[in-house]
């Protein structure tokens, strides 16, 4: 009986790895870290027409990795996984045959602004990692990633600049640190750009909606080009959200002032140079420059209304009734990558 279930997985693994041989479906791996928007970009991701794109947190497995991308009926696949917990288990390990194919590719999102990340991990951190708990009780929620379910009476908040300071050193040292060391999560460079909330921001909350352009850029520096037809529509996500399902919310405005009692004791902690930035923390790690470049936003409205003219007349020869988008056309919509930088 055990010989014939060691025969049937073998089996089992066997039909996976040739299922695989025969899709070209490309999976992006979004490396969680905890309040780097990663569920934001993957909520972005998963209105894109030609992205299939999952935003729970599943255990790394291999062969759950590849059914997810085998059943993906889009050109793309994303999928939010916690990469430093799979590392240690040696989990990505089992992803080879997908970088020999080059069939993954593996995506952290970083946040560069520490002190406006330590004030989202501030209550969440305490009591962890060597951070103290502060005098006062928390006064929102441990996890503040979607809107804060605990109203405060009071419009702003007094934070403990000892906490604040501890919370600012854990997220140096386990998360800026580990995560910028790409040897150790198991994914070569070729196969890796890093991202950065800030950008996604930018995109967001600028003058123009640049989200559709954003994700085409991050598409084309992972070297994966943009389907064609790919197009933008938040529809598409809203109508996968299972219910009860929330879209990911921003907490805390851009403007401490407005949540931060004791700002300018606050905006002190962190001027000058008693913490490090991400880039000194990256140029440590020997983190090649050409895969943690930002999105310049400051061009992308041109870009985006030109690359949009571009693609008009390819989108009026199609037909009233356009059909799904076949997971086989790989295409890149040439006008568009043009613009888009390098």
């Amino acid at each position: 009986m055990r010989g014939a279930c060691v025969s049937v997985f073998a089996l089992g693994l066997l039909a996976l790895r040739l299922a695989s041989a025969g899709n070209d479906t490309q999976l992006i791996i979004l490396h969680h870290a905890g309040h780097t928007g990663s569920h934001a970009l993957c909520n972005l991701f998963a209105s894109l027409d030609c992205v299939q794109a999952d935003c729970h947190e599943p255990r790394l497995n291999a062969d759950e990795v590849q059914r997810f991308r085998l059943a993906s009926n889009r050109p793309i696949a994303l999928r939010i996984y916690r990469m430093k917990q799979a590392n240690r288990r040696g989990g990505s390990n089992a992803l080879q045959d997908l970088k020999d194919q080059r069939l993954v590719r593996f995506m952290p999102q970083v946040r560069t602004d520490l002190m406006r990340w330590a004030l989202s991990e501030y209550c969440k951190a305490q009591g962890q990692r060597g951070v103290p708990k502060a005098t006062q009780p928390c006064f929102e929620t441990d996890d503040p990633q979607f809107k804060n379910q605990q109203p405060s009476t009071s419009p702003t908040n007094t934070y403990d600049i000892s906490t604040l300071e501890a919370v600012a050193n854990m997220l140096v040292k386990s998360k800026w640190e580990h995560d910028t060391q790409i040897a150790n999560l198991g994914f070569p460079t070729a196969l890796t750009h890093f991202v950065f909330y800030e950008d996604l921001l930018a995109a967001e909350e600028g003058k123009h909606d640049l989200l559709e352009t954003y994700a085409f850029w991050i598409l084309k520096r992972l070297e994966l080009g943009i389907p064609e037809g790919c197009r933008r529509d938040a529809a598409v996500f809203d109508n996968a959200l299972t219910p009860g399902e929330k879209r990911v919310e921003k907490v805390h405005s851009s403007r401490i002032s407005d949540f931060v009692a004791n700002t300018h004791v606050v905006r002190q902690l962190f001027a000058g140079s008693r913490f490090p930035t991400w880039d000194e923390v990256a140029d440590g790690a020997d983190v090649p420059f050409q895969i943690r470049r930002h999105w310049n936003n400051s061009l992308q409205h041109s870009w985006q209304s030109l690359g949009r003219a571009a693609a008009q007349p390819a989108a009026a020869a199609q037909p009233a009734a356009a059909q799904p988008l076949d997971p086989r056309r790989r295409g890149e919509v040439s006008a568009i990558n043009a613009l888009l930088p390098r």
